[in-house]
């Protein structure tokens, strides 16, 4: 009977040092994958609101924007350096404009995830961009930078731009800008017309608001998209539902091995250090491996021609998150798995001093070779 006691504690001690790290790290992407605070927080420590329009405008506006643009307003538009970009781009879309539309949509998009909707409500509001385009600073901003630089306009062209409101690649004298305004600024609102349905295709171009559901539906590969997001889904959920088992698990073995194998403190404290002190080395182990994976795999991506790869700006949220995603891991799971090696060591430190029970199960060299 004793062997067959010794046979299934080996088993249970098995399954605990597989069991304990699944533990572990499922409540490690419970604090950090699977909670919009972590999403929100990483946001606003690398800065995003600030950086990620800039990075945008950048590559969307000058690769896309430009090409589609008449060709006297694409000259002028090729004209605005990065640095009026990122003025202008604080201006028409603020910050904290930003960071609320970042988290309403985060919101939405984990009320989905513990919901069974089959797509979540997702959007941006394009109407106050476009007002603050036609009547805030940034309008106003962006055509003088688009006309910086730009050698004043001849007499002939200021004639022809008054009998034909036509645009010229010249600046203009400084009573003729609003005459320019008027003529730029509805070109200017056409140009976001043409972002809207080139992002949302079959959206109207004067739309206020962008589904962005419909966008990527409408995309190669969006429908994909949603169905791994909705099979993730269902694994958060399962992870969610089984973390508290997995505790309740762990606890439950420790109890059977203490009933079956263990006849005494010093065996006690032998049998659960070595296998802390096993445990806690297992848990550490995808420390090593997951946060280089990580940071080869967006630098390869940073790497590709930018035909080959998705937006800069996109990339960057994926690694900033990545980044403190492997920073909460590292934090969270190697203070468990340290603290479960040191608490191994001190357990295993402590069985010298207690008495052995007469009836022991595991003799000093069984427990060496566990």
């Amino acid at each position: 009977m004793q062997e067959l006691f010794r046979l299934i504690a080996s088993l249970l001690s098995v399954a605990l040092v597989v069991l304990i790290p699944l533990v572990v790290y499922g409540a490690v992407l419970e604090r950090t994958l699977f909670n919009p605070d972590f999403y929100k927080a990483a946001l606003i420590r690398h800065d995003a609101y600030e950086r990620l329009p800039v990075e945008l405008v950048t590559e969307i506006v000058r690769r896309t924007l430009t090409q589609s643009a008449p060709v006297g307003v694409r000259s002028l538009l090729n004209n605005v350096s990065t640095d009026d970009w990122q003025n202008i781009v604080r201006a028409i879309a603020p910050p904290e404009w930003l960071r609320g539309v970042m988290e309403s949509n985060t919101d939405a998009l984990f009320t989905w995830a513990r919901g069974s909707d089959p797509y979540p409500r997702l959007s941006i509001p394009i109407g106050p961009v476009r007002d603050r385009l036609r009547t805030g600073p940034g309008g106003r901003q962006l055509i003088n930078a688009m006309l910086e630089d730009q050698p004043p306009c001849t007499p002939q062209q200021v004639q022809a731009m008054l009998s034909t409101n036509s645009l010229a690649a010249c600046a203009p004298p400084t009573n003729l800008l609003d005459r320019v305004a008027v003529l730029l600024l509805p070109q200017i609102d056409g140009l976001v017309g043409e972002i809207v349905t080139a992002t949302e295709p079959g959206a109207d171009p004067s739309a206020r608001e962008i589904d962005l559901v419909a966008a990527i539906r409408a995309r190669v590969g969006g429908e994909e998209l949603f169905q791994r997001l909705r099979t993730l889904r269902d694994v958060a959920s399962l992870i969610r539902a089984a973390l508290p088992l997995g505790m309740a698990t762990v606890l439950l073995f420790l109890g059977l091995i203490h009933l079956l194998a263990v006849r005494s403190w010093q065996g006690w404290a032998q049998w659960l250090g070595v296998l802390l002190f096993i445990t806690g080395g297992v848990t550490l182990i995808p420390l090593l491996l997951v946060p280089a994976w990580l940071e080869q795999t967006f630098a390869e991506l940073i790497a590709r021609p930018a035909s080959a790869r998705p937006l800069l700006a996109v990339i960057h949220l994926g690694q900033w998150l990545a980044e403190d995603f492997s920073a909460e891991m590292v934090r969270l799971a190697g203070l468990a798995g340290g603290g479960m090696i040191l608490l191994g060591l001190l357990l295993l430190i402590l069985s010298i001093f207690l008495p052995a029970g007469e009836q022991e199960v595991y003799e000093e060299e069984e427990v060496e070779a566990f």
